[in-house]
């Protein structure tokens, strides 16, 4: 591999600039593009403000990850010319959907290899809408792959996909190693000649191939677990294994399901699974049962509620001469009031403020407040 190329949005932050322009452990720094920038001096000083010119409007559109952060890798002793570099950055700019936009490219030196940063500015300098940047990785590996073919340098290499989590713990009680299985299979990959060695060279290490759900090939292990072949294979994907064995396609393999089900008869996994329990899973099992011996005990639980205890309680019957118990106090609201006491009581009684009323209005006169409660009096005439 001689070139690659990886990125993301980044925010606009001052540490970027510093970074950009940093010395430790850069051997050398050349600045070599400002683009639309009124100044175009290639200086650390407009590096500077054209970055905080890119912050401010970010600012204004009230966004916050409005820079694109590439950069071009390569390998050691590859040197790009001021028209590859051009080239590269000019075929990523086209791919990304960047034309137009507002880009600096600073080279930087480190440790004998040449790399260079390409800060966007996703914001378009017309229009002033966001550029809309989707399936960037994607974009990234054909732009390498594009350029490396270009160029003249050599191909990217595919490892493979990473192996997950699930997969080396299956391989663990398995006992078979899926890094050891990919090294393995592609090692047999590059060195059969035509498709039915590659099945009896697949069958003699223990891996049978056969075809799954998706018409796609698989492999079976020894402990009937699958793997697909390509995901076991590097450097290669589908069409370079149909270019090299175009006989596997005439090939009849055997069931999927059958082949499974004889391998998990005949491997002992259990057993397997209990050698290969590790010193650190019976620490932590170990440490586990002392935190549950020394957490404290549950409190124990109440009897159940019987249906005498739904049932009202009746009172006793008090004497004439025995005094009135005093009941608990009980908080309604922000009020603390007895309910034996209802002198107490701060609730006030509207039929008693409208009586009171209704008396004062007779003995003032005042006729027009009685009728608002529906009483109608004429006023007192003298005799004649």
């Amino acid at each position: 591999m001689s070139l690659i190329i990886v990125g993301g949005r980044v925010p606009f932050t001052k540490s970027l600039a510093g970074y950009l322009m940093s010395r430790e452990g850069n051997e050398a720094i050349f600045i070599r593009e400002i683009e639309q920038y009124p100044n175009q001096q290639t200086t650390s000083a407009n590096l500077t403000n054209a970055l905080q010119l890119m912050g401010t409007q970010a600012l204004a559109k009230g966004k916050r990850r409005t820079l694109y952060h590439a950069v071009i890798a390569l390998s050691k002793g590859k040197t790009l010319t001021k028209e590859q570099l051009k080239i590269a950055i000019d075929r990523f700019t086209a791919n990304s959907g960047l034309a137009g936009h507002q880009r600096i490219i600073v080279e930087h030196w480190k440790h004998g290899r040449q790399h260079f940063h390409i800060v966007y500015n996703i914001i378009n300098p017309v229009s002033g809408r966001l550029a809309r940047l989707t399936f960037t990785r994607f974009v990234q590996c054909r732009t390498t792959r594009e350029l490396n073919r270009i160029l003249g340098f050599e191909p990217l290499i595919k490892k493979g996909r990473a192996i997950y989590h699930w997969e080396w713990w299956r391989g663990k009680l398995s006992g078979i190693n899926p890094y050891a299985l990919r090294k393995e299979v592609t090692a047999i990959f590059k060195a059969s000649r035509t498709g039915a060695e590659f099945v009896a060279s697949l069958a003699r290490t223990g891996y049978i191939l056969s075809i799954g759900r998706y018409n796609s090939y698989v492999l079976i292990d020894k402990a009937g677990d699958v793997h697909g072949l390509m995901r076991r294979i590097e450097g290669a994907c589908l069409d370079d294994l149909k270019k090299k064995f175009p006989d596997l396609k005439n090939i009849t393999l055997p069931p999927l399901d059958a082949v499974r089900k004889k391998c998990h008869a005949a491997f002992p996994r259990k057993k397997i699974a209990r050698a290969y329990r590790t010193a650190s899973n019976q620490i932590k099992r170990s440490n586990s049962r002392l935190q549950a011996l020394a957490r404290p005990a549950p409190p124990k639980l109440y009897r159940k509620a019987s249906l005498s205890l739904l049932l009202p309680v009746p009172r006793p019957r008090r004497r004439k001469n025995e005094e009135q118990p005093t009941q608990p106090m009980r908080r309604l609201g922000k009020d603390k009031i007895y309910l034996n006491e209802p002198a107490k009581a701060n609730f006030p009684d509207p039929e008693f403020e409208r009586a009171e009323l209704i008396a004062w209005a007779f003995r003032n006169g005042r006729f027009d407040i009685l009728t608002q409660y529906g009483i109608f009096c004429a006023p007192e005439t003298p005799e004649t």
